[in-house]
């Protein structure tokens, strides 16, 4: 998924949880650059709906679900998966 940072606005890529610390996800830049950063600190884009969007927000709003081993993410493919909450 496209991910910008809040502060910087550097974009990059992320769909994978930092499994040391889930309140991290881990961001590869379009600079080669990788990073683990708070989920706090990133707005997602949603492809569905074409808009930035907080990743807090998207999470808690479940417009992005995690797998069931909470180590990666990604939108829900119908609204039967963002009704259960994981893939």
């Amino acid at each position: 998924m496209k991910v910008r940072n809040k502060k910087s606005m550097k974009e990059g890529y992320s769909d994978t949880f930092n499994t040391h610390a889930l309140s991290e996800v881990i961001v590869g830049f379009t600079d080669g650059d990788y990073s683990s950063e708070y989920i706090k600190d990133y707005d997602v884009y949603l492809e569905n709906r074409q808009i930035w969007m907080d990743m807090q927000e998207a999470f808690r709003e479940k417009h992005i679900i995690s797998d069931n081993y909470n180590t990666s993410f990604r939108e829900p493919v119908n609204e039967a998966e963002r009704e259960k909450g994981w893939y």
